[in-house]
């Protein structure tokens, strides 16, 4: 069951109910980062690095 309270001008949700609320910052800015190891760019850089090391290693497979 919902809170009875009108919402926010502009939100779905009571003040009470997080409806003041902006959202968790981004990035290191928020309370529970640790480290960004699992970040896109991370994650990318992993792909290329992997994707050139095969590439390494079928030409030296010969």
């Amino acid at each position: 069951m919902s809170c009875r309270c009108p919402a926010l001008r502009g939100r779905t949700r009571c003040a009470r109910h997080g409806g003041k609320s902006p959202g968790a910052p981004k990035g290191e800015r928020n309370g529970n980062y640790r480290h960004g190891g699992e970040t896109n760019e991370a994650v990318e850089l992993r792909r290329q690095v992997s994707r050139a090391l095969k590439i390494v290693r079928d030409a030296h497979a010969c």
